[in-house]
């Protein structure tokens, strides 16, 4: 007879394959990272439809658009896009991702198996400067999303600040098609431990141009304003289950 396996639970390593993991363990630090930040409020009945039930919608129904640049983290460099609608959950205010892009495979496997952020893999651009440009295509030359910021001057904003977000974790069910094994909506912390933070004007764009990420579905009814954070980062990776659907 051949011999029987060896490998146990006790030797997995943070992520699969278990034994060369895609990923370390978290918490992950970040440095010297950039955030482009633009609100605004959204349609109230387009937003309702993609925040899960546990969550509620703030009065007017906001969403935060960040492009973000990383040039040095714990999972290497890279750049992200996150969309997400403010809302609450037992009192408390959060952030719910509703969509995140990035241009790394550590990123993305360790956000989606971790915490449930639904990542895709995109082209992103972001070009600092006396005013930053941003975009986001998907493929490459398919532009999604365009914006632009003009630092005015510093915004006062205490650091430490943390920033709460939900995603909904999603396993899909291998012996039922279509059907989850595992649902969760889990709450992850983004600790910005110092930094500073620029006033200015700016603006975001959804071009609509692919049904396949559809963005434009939370379109700009009115832009509530704009804001650059640079800052060192440190986020929980995984984190704390608040609903299990």
């Amino acid at each position: 007879m051949g011999l029987g396996g060896k490998l146990t639970a006790q030797q997995f390593g943070a992520s699969m394959p278990v034994d060369a993991p895609a990923f370390p363990r978290p918490p992950y630090a970040y440095r010297d990272a950039e955030l482009v930040i633009h609100e605004y409020v959204t349609d109230p009945d387009a937003a309702a439809a993609l925040l899960p039930t546990p969550l509620t919608l703030t009065d007017e129904p906001v969403v935060e658009l960040t492009f973000a640049r990383y040039p040095w983290s714990t999972l290497g460099p890279y750049n992200e896009v996150v969309v997400s609608l403010a809302c609450t959950h037992a009192a408390q205010a959060y952030k719910h991702a509703v969509v995140l892009y990035v241009d790394s495979d550590s990123a993305l496997i360790s956000g989606r198996e971790l915490a449930g952020f639904p990542k895709k893999m995109a082209r992103i651009d972001i070009r600092p400067g006396s005013i930053y440009g941003c975009s986001l295509e998907r493929p490459a030359g398919i532009s999604l999303c365009t914006s632009v910021f003009q630092p005015a001057g510093p915004l006062p904003l205490a650091f430490p600040t943390t920033r709460h977000f939900t995603s909904l974790r999603v396993i899909p069910d291998p012996e039922q098609a279509g059907a989850p094994s595992l649902a969760e909506l889990v709450q992850t912390d983004w600790i910005l431990e110092s930094g500073e933070a620029f006033a200015g004007s700016g603006s975001c764009h959804f071009s609509g141009a692919s049904a396949l990420d559809p963005l434009h579905l939370l379109p700009v009814r009115r832009p509530l304003g704009s804001m650059l954070m640079r800052c060192n980062m440190t986020v929980a990776g995984s984190g704390r289950i608040l609903a299990r659907l």
